[in-house]
């Protein structure tokens, strides 16, 4: 069967989009490595799931139980398209926020809703202050009515304004300043609360319990799937998160041991099942000569144990709206000898830092397509009945992007905000080798996607037919099974793409090697201080490595560089890699292609 990776756009309610994009490519192509942000992510472990149910016989411990009720939904790619016509009928249901913010949930919701009323909404969450001012006015009419003095009628109303005032005021600042901080600045858990219907799970319950019953392992097993499941069964997942406390991004899984987790945090995040698996699975952390914030701390599970639905809860906490996860990790720039200080992290959504992570599975040349699956904005006036699902052919240039007006205080703080989080992804996307293999799905803002929770069902079901539309765009520009040639051409112009720069950069490589640094002409070339400088950072350990093989393979792409063969050519099957720590720094580094910022050409294609 032909392979593929994909890589799937953040978007919260518009990766309702996402199943059947995936249901039809499973249909042509297995799944080797699936990657996503935000919305993206969750429709990312759901197809590895998908995949891992796939790539073996059925145990007797998978197959499908009876319920109460009838048997359980499909599992696998068909269980993936049924999760598309539950978010049509209860998508709305999965985001319940906690108690405190329920009043304020219910006028944002409002807000954007295509059938809710916003008067009803805050009339309802001001419900006291209302019965204030009505009890106020009624008393002053009566007392008008008895005595016929004006100003007394309209001082109690007066009164009776500034005490609501005040309770609203008052009420704001309680949740502002203290219940959005203690629940992480998300009005939502992603946990299951108390008041919500039966079997109407929240946002992080119905992303655990989908994950393991598409992988068919039940809708809630003792051991949730792993990183290390689908690893055994030739699946790789990837997702992003963003670290708020640190300032940077992470991709998921974790494959470092640094972080931990509070026990109570995660019993307010989580059912006490899968908590209970982190605990057993990580252990508890007992650390002497530690400033420690809370007692309950659990070294949190990494690598082949990092369980798959906390890839996608993580990388979903869409700010404000869902809460962050709490983490801790040792902060190494406190403390001294005599103690250590543990400090509290904010995980925040993935898009923040990269909302559509094309450059995940990247390759100077790939053996199999990285599928690309973005999310537009479609316009009145710019696009055309044929403009919701489209494919590129070749690169985009920068002059290709739409240039939209930005007329009020609102959109000016959106713009930076997008631009801020979003430009890299964006440019990198016009590259070729990248545009040819991205479809783009285009949501009309005013009904879909974003933040509109309450989104009718023909709504969520057009853009159901929206996905579909896009994997099968995608089928018929690459599959080999109906003898399109999309992926020879993405080769081609990954080729275009990388090797000139590749040149230039191994020209400006061999160009420095044998110069002294600008201005010291006594001073030790490049090659000079690979050999002879003694670092005071790294411990080289033996010498000879740095002749053969670092200033080997140096010499080899100064020869390269110049259009010939070097004289030094590096000995077969030795090389540099492998020696971390032994003279090598240890870092998070590696070579790709990327788009640059300050470049725009100044002619079409």
């Amino acid at each position: 069967m032909q392979e593929c990776d994909m890589v799937m756009k953040g978007g919260l309610t518009s990766g309702v989009v996402y199943p059947h994009v995936v249901k039809e490519l499973s249909e042509h192509y297995r799944f080797k490595q699936i990657g996503g942000a935000s919305a993206g992510a969750i429709a990312a472990v759901f197809a590895a799931a998908a995949e891992f149910q796939r790539q073996a016989p059925l145990l007797e411990s998978e197959e499908p139980k009876e319920e109460e009720g009838g048997q359980e939904p499909p599992i696998g790619f068909d269980g993936v398209a049924e999760l598309a016509k539950y978010l049509a009928h209860d998508m709305r249901t999965l985001f319940q926020p906690d108690p405190s913010f329920k009043r304020l949930f219910d006028i944002l919701i409002a807000v954007v809703s295509e059938t809710d009323s916003v008067l009803v909404a805050t009339m309802r969450a001001l419900i006291w202050p209302l019965a204030i001012l009505a009890s106020a006015f009624a008393l002053g009419w009566w007392l008008f009515n008895n005595s016929g003095d004006l100003w007394e009628w309209i001082g109690i109303v007066l009164i009776a304004f500034f005490i609501s005032f005040g309770i609203i005021l008052a009420s704001l600042s309680r949740v502002a300043f203290h219940h959005f901080p203690n629940a992480d600045f998300g009005l939502c858990s992603g946990k299951t609360q108390d008041y919500a219907p039966k079997n109407k799970p929240a946002v992080g319950d119905w992303i655990r319990s989908n994950v393991d019953r598409i992988a068919g392992l039940g809708s809630n097993p003792d051991i949730p799937l792993t990183v290390g499941d689908l690893e055994a069964r030739g699946v790789t997942l990837a997702t992003m998160t963003t670290d708020l406390s640190t300032g940077r991004p992470y991709q998921l899984p974790f494959e470092t041991s640094i972080h931990y987790f509070s026990k109570r945090e995660f019993d307010r995040l989580f059912d006490s099942k899968f908590v209970k698996f982190l605990c057993e699975t990580g252990g508890k952390h007992i650390a002497d000569n530690t400033v420690m914030p809370t007692d309950d701390l659990y070294k949190l599970p990494v690598g082949r144990d990092y369980p798959v639905a906390l890839a996608a809860r993580m990388s979903l906490s869409f700010p404000g709206l869902i809460a962050a996860v709490p983490l801790y990790r040792y902060d190494d720039q406190l403390g001294d000898r005599e103690a250590r200080f543990m400090r509290r992290c904010l995980f925040s959504d993935g898009g923040i830092s990269s909302n559509f992570p094309i450059h995940f599975f990247d390759a100077p040349m790939p053996r199999r397509p990285t599928f690309g699956i973005t999310l537009g904005v479609w316009e009145e006036g710019r696009h055309s009945d044929a403009d919701w699902v489209t494919m590129e052919t070749h690169a985009l240039q920068s002059t290709d992007l739409a240039v939209r007006e930005i007329s009020s205080p609102g959109g000016f703080a959106m713009s930076i905000l997008n631009t801020a989080k979003d430009w890299q992804d964006t440019i990198q996307s016009m590259m070729p080798g990248y545009a040819d293999r991205i479809v783009t799905i285009r949501l009309d803002p005013t009904k879909e996607g974003g933040m509109k929770l309450a989104m009718s069902k023909d709504t969520i079901e057009m853009l159901s037919d929206l996905g579909k539309r896009a994997g099968k765009q995608l089928v018929k520009a690459y599959s080999y099974t109906i003898d399109a040639k999309g992926f020879d051409q993405h080769r081609y112009a990954r080729a275009l793409s990388l090797l000139p720069k590749l040149e230039l950069v191994l020209e400006e490589f061999a160009n420095a090697l044998d110069q002294p640094p600008m201005g010291v002409p006594d001073g030790l070339t490049a090659a000079q201080a690979m050999t002879e400088h003694d670092p005071a950072a790294y411990d080289v350990g033996s010498n000879s490595w740095r002749r053969d093989p670092f200033l080997a393979f140096a010499r080899a792409l100064e020869g390269v560089a110049r259009g010939g063969q070097s004289e030094v050519q590096v000995p077969r099957r030795k090389r540099i890699q492998g020696r971390e720590g032994k003279g090598l720094p240890v870092h998070d580094g590696r070579v790709r292609l990327i788009a640059e910022s300050h470049r725009v050409p100044e002619h079409r294609r």
